[in-house]
């Protein structure tokens, strides 16, 4: 009967809890009171018969637990079938000290990575007995790589590169030599069994799609599958057998009024997709366009890195069936990218990327760092009227806007239990705008400056998918994005008014004008908008730099009307800070004295340029499970 409670399909009806089983048992062997099992809809004849059956039963009992938690604790990998989950030993492997994308070859001995090499990206290898690595490209012209697969005999790597936009997937041997393009205007390769390819393009409406590619004849097949924006490669992989894929994104079917990303498995032949691990909360890290995604060594499971409060769970999610999911390890470093061996080995890079405010001046040279926090981020810092600094921070797990003097002690800003989170923007010279509450349940609101207390919520408007948020210069109307359209809110309330197609918006001091950018298969686009809507007025680039696929600061535009954003080179993987004459096209950049990407870079009122700065450190590391678990 206890087995038969904990079985129950209505949740009402099964024990609430691993207490009640406990003393159940306890109570049958000492043949002492009722037990919950006999409570809860038992009558008084079961009850008695219960009694008569004590002599039996505990062995029954204990019998059928062990069964029921013998099916229950089922794990991840197939090759590793223990009867419990199992211990890890952890190994850091080497390479230079940003190392991060590892993929094991299909023998299981050569794990491919990405190196950084002055500052710019290649395709390495090592050997995972001795720990030996080479570099395995050269280039600097085309850009950096931000994903890599084998082949499926193990002789070629298939890679891309990308500057500021998908530039093209390309092959080289694993022994080294020529890069070979394989098709153009793609990132993210994932090698099918049948030698076609998944990649990701930019299509007309400027979204990231994935797509099928067969190398052979040149054909190309759009599928229902739609990722995360951003400048880094979009979460993809392909099961070992061909049918599926699994994504972190959209679909087509997806409700409108659902603008958040989730997990999703494809099917290959039909080309459907179905909600994989609904009931999880799967959020991606705020700012960081890189989720973790990987399939088991057996193609029954998914792992992903699920961020639960300031900790990160390698968590496996059965691929088929609703089974539970499992946490199998945990660590304190968030993870970029992973990849599983034949033989159930887990390979992971580990991230360590804080965040500082860094104000510098137009000549360039070395910065003075305002604001620090451990917890990375690419959201702009603001700085307040009164020279205060204010920038998204984590604390306890949760969202939190956090305040502080140049040089001082950060201390929480707002005064509420709710989360606060960037992007963020001053209204008027008294009030500063953010996204309040929990992802999925946010809403922009409005706090005073001087006492961190919220005055006013805006209704009507679904942040969660919002990429930036600035106000008019007269404090009246704020502006925001969705990554694909600019939006106009008055202050006062009402319903968002669409200003026109644009990934971020910043206002133009005169507020006549909005610089809007807009993320293209041509590349990054500058134009001026009305703010009441109207023609775009195309501002043309010009120098040996572009404009990066970041937001835009909502102090980006001076009085002058020179634009200060950030912007990429095609030989470095990190962004850097220039300066943009509207009038003339002139893209000018700042050497800045920094090893790292400087991010939305804003005016500050002296002149000087304050921008969000992020050093890197990445390390490969090998996972081994050991112990009972395993065999």
């Amino acid at each position: 009967k206890l087995v038969y409670r904990c079985l129950q399909k209505d949740q009402r009806q099964r024990l609430q809890a691993i207490g009640e089983a406990r003393i159940t048992i306890e109570e049958t062997i000492s043949g002492t009171g009722v037990s919950p099992v006999e409570v809860h809809g038992q009558d008084a004849h079961a009850t008695r018969a219960t009694t008569s059956l004590r002599g039996i039963l505990p062995w029954a009992v204990a019998s059928g637990l062990l069964l029921v938690l013998g099916i229950a604790t089922g794990w991840w990998a197939g090759t590793r079938r223990g009867a419990s989950t199992p211990n890890w030993s952890a190994q850091m492997l080497g390479g230079p000290s940003v190392a991060m994308g590892p993929r094991i070859s299909p023998d299981g001995h050569t794990l491919a990575f990405q190196a950084m090499v002055d500052d710019l990206t290649q395709v390495a290898v090592m050997d995972t007995d001795s720990g030996d690595w080479t570099v395995l490209t050269k280039d600097r012209t085309r850009g950096y790589v931000t994903e890599l697969n084998w082949s499926n005999d193990g002789s070629r790597i298939y890679y891309d590169r990308e500057f500021s936009v998908p530039g093209g997937i390309y092959t080289v041997s694993r022994f080294g030599g020529d890069e070979r393009l394989v098709l153009d205007d793609a990132i993210g390769p994932e090698v099918l069994p049948d030698g076609s390819l998944l990649v990701v393009r930019l299509n007309k409406e400027r979204d990231l799609q994935l797509y099928r590619f067969w190398p052979e004849s040149g054909r190309l097949e759009a599928l229902d599958a739609f990722l995360v924006s951003g400048d880094l490669c979009p979460p993809v992989r392909a099961f070992r057998d061909g049918k599926d894929a699994v994504f972190f994104g959209r679909t087509k079917e997806q409700d409108s009024s659902d603008p958040a990303s989730h997990l999703y498995i494809l099917n290959l032949a039909s080309g459907k997709t179905r909600r994989l691990a609904p009931n999880l909360e799967i959020r991606q890290s705020s700012g960081v366009s890189l989720f973790a995604l990987a399939v088991s060594s057996d193609d029954q499971f998914v792992l992903i890195d699920l961020n639960v409060g300031d900790l990160h769970r390698i968590t496996s999610i059965p691929r088929n069936g609703p089974g539970p999911s499992q946490t199998l390890l945990t660590l304190t470093s968030r993870v970029w990218f992973m990849d599983v061996g034949k033989d159930g080995d887990l390979y992971i890079d580990q991230v360590h990327r804080p965040m500082e405010a860094l104000r510098f001046a137009t000549s360039g040279g070395t910065g003075e760092s305002l604001a620090a926090t451990e917890n990375p981020g690419r959201e702009p810092a603001i700085q307040l009227p009164d020279g205060r600094m204010v920038l998204g921070s984590m604390v306890a797990g949760r969202s939190r806007l956090l305040v502080t003097k140049p040089g001082g002690e950060a201390a929480l800003f707002i005064q509420t239990n709710e989360e606060t989170s960037p992007p963020l923007c001053l209204v008027g010279r008294d009030k500063v705008a953010f996204r309040l509450g929990s992802p999925g349940h946010s809403v922009i609101a409005l706090a005073s400056i001087t006492d961190g207390r919220i005055v006013q919520r805006l209704s009507g408007i679904a942040p969660g998918d919002m990429n930036d948020l600035s106000a008019a210069p007269d404090g009246k109307t704020l502006y925001y994005s969705d990554s694909r359209t600019v939006w106009a809110v008055p202050v006062a309330g009402s319903q968002p008014r669409r200003v026109g197609p644009g990934y971020s918006v910043a206002p133009d001091p005169n507020g006549r004008d909005l610089i809007v950018l807009a993320i293209g298969k041509e590349g990054v686009k500058l134009f001026k908008v009305p703010v009441a809507g109207g023609v775009e007025q195309p501002i043309l680039v010009q120098g040996p730099v572009r404009v990066a696929p970041t937001q835009l600061n909502p102090n980006a535009v001076a009085k002058d009307g020179r634009v200060v954003l950030s912007s990429t080179s095609p030989d470095k993987w990190f962004y850097g800070v220039s300066i943009l004459d509207p009038r003339s096209g002139k893209l000018t950049e700042i050497p800045v004295d920094f090893t790292g990407d400087l991010i939305s870079p804003a005016w500050l009122p002296d002149g000087r340029v304050l921008s969000s700065a992020s050093p890197l450190k990445l390390t490969l590391w090998r996972f081994r499970p050991v112990g009972d678990g395993t065999q």
